[in-house]
Formats: structure tokens, sequence, C-alpha cells
């Protein structure tokens, strides 16, 4: 599930196409913060013509999303997203055997053939809350679209770094994100934005409803973010001296966007050699 204003049409398809082929989902739950650029019925007819999908539903919430953040970042007044959260847990999602909190510039990345949903099925935990790595592409392309984005920072690798407490510090993820099973949440579990958090004082021992995976992390796309997330993030442009090619990404994008190729670090220089060849004399070619 998510929500989304505005996102292109575009977006919204690779990222239900992304997760109904490399993880298996089978119903996209989407609620429209008062999109102007087109209408639902654009937005469903764009779910309807992906294989594989079994069920999709728009929910219009045009309700104010929130002041914004208060000091030092707290996001305590954003309204809208955990309301349409406890919504579709009340309302939609209550025989779900799984559910996915993910925005439109996220895509979950696993290992090769890993769902996440059945790996929350069978983890027999109530919960299951993962981090975030920021990828960007090589040089600027419009339209952008999420196979574009091929590139990770280099201090955000998962393996071994994540099994070693000294150096995880130096990991510099993104907050997380989660997937439910919702006939194992009661009521003392919460579904917020970027946590499963404990509702009253006798939910606090969350070992024994959330685990913490390690061994995988969802993608951030800045690129594809728009809004008032986008205007307080400078874009972070793609550098060979901080960025390295997301292998793991790579493979999920063959598996979801089969004959779509992504762009490389090495076109440009491709181009330029070509462009420097042809202006040689002809006794130096």
């Amino acid at each position: 599930m998510t929500i989304s204003k505005n996102n292109p049409l575009d977006w919204i398809g690779d990222w239900a196409e992304f997760y109904v082929r490399v993880h298996g989902a089978d119903a996209i739950l989407l609620y429209d913060n008062g999109s102007t650029d087109y209408d639902l019925g654009d937005i469903r007819d764009r779910l309807t013509s992906i294989d594989g999908l079994a069920d999709s539903l728009i929910v219009p919430w045009t309700f104010p999303y929130g002041p914004g953040v208060g000091p030092r970042n707290v996001q305590d007044s954003f309204y809208c997203q955990p309301g349409a959260l406890d919504h579709a847990r009340r309302r939609y999602c209550g025989a779900a055997r799984s559910v996915l909190n993910s925005d439109i510039d996220e895509l979950v990345v696993t290992r090769p053939g890993d769902s996440i949903f059945e790996r929350a099925e069978s983890s027999g935990r109530a919960a299951m809350v993962f981090s975030g790595i920021e990828t960007t592409e090589s040089r600027s392309a419009q339209p952008m679209r999420h196979a574009d984005c091929r590139y990770r920072r280099w201090n955000q690798v998962l393996w071994p770094w994540a099994h070693y407490r000294r150096l995880r510090r130096f990991a510099q993820r993104l907050r997380t994100k989660w997937i439910a099973v919702p006939s194992r949440c009661n009521d003392d579990m919460e579904w917020g934005i970027h946590d499963v958090y404990p509702a009253s004082e006798s939910a606090k021992a969350e070992t024994s409803w959330k685990v913490r995976p390690r061994d995988f992390a969802y993608r951030h796309f800045w690129q594809l973010t728009i809004g008032p997330n986008r205007e307080r993030k400078e874009i972070d442009r793609y550098s060979p001296f901080r960025h390295h090619y997301d292998r793991q990404l790579a493979a999920a994008f063959n598996i979801a966007f089969a004959g779509r190729t992504g762009r490389d670090n090495w076109g440009w220089l491709k181009r330029a050699g070509k462009r420097w060849k042809r202006e040689l004399p002809d006794r130096d070619r």
C-alpha cells in the first residue's frame, strides 16, 4: 500500500510492476491525496494493465498532509499518512496475508528469489522492520524512471558491515519502513509511517512481535521524490568517488523490467570518445 499525490503514472506503474514481479504482490491499495495531474480512473487503468495483479483499489484521501516537521526534524504533525495507514488496517487489510508500507519512490530489494511477503509471513512475527539506502543515477535524464537509478553510496553497503556493531555507525542508513502480518497485529500495535509502534505500556517488549533483519534494505530514489521532501533534500549527484554500481538492485530490475536497459556511468565517456575520434584528422584515425 502507498499514499500518492501527482506522482507520474509511469512511476506508479513501475512501482507496482516491481512488487508484482519481484516479490509476488497480488493487490495494490493506493490512497490518492488529491492529485490534480490526472483522474483516479487513470491510475486504475494503469494498474489494471499489469499482468499478475489480481486486484487494486484507489481510495480518495483529500486531507491536508500536515504542517511539516518540528524542531530537530521531529515528524509528529503528518496526520494524513498515519490516518491512511490506520484506515487501511481497519477497513481493507484485516484479511490480507501481509501488508507492505512503501512509497512510490521506495523499492524493497532482497536476495534474488526472496519475496519480502513470504519472508514476513514465515517469520512468525507480527512485523518486520528494515532500513533504507539512497540511490542515484549516473547522469541527468528526462523523463526519469526507477530503472535509471542503479548506484548507491559506498558507505551504505549491506555486507559485511551490517554484522559488526562497531562499524554499523558508518553505514548511514535511512529511516526504516515495515511489512506487517495483520492477523498477528493486536490493538497494542500501531502502524506508523516508519515503524510499527507499541500503542500501550503492555506492548513495550517489541522483540516478541517484531524483527529487524539486516541482510536487506529498501532503495530510496530521491530523483523520483516530489513535494516538500524533495525541497528539503539536496539531491546526491553521482560521483565515482562516492557511489558504486548496485548489482543487487540491477538484478531486481532485470526481473521487474525485462528488456528495459538502464544508463551506465561510462556512457558519457563512450560518447566523448566517439566525438573526439570524429574530430581527429583522417591521418590520425
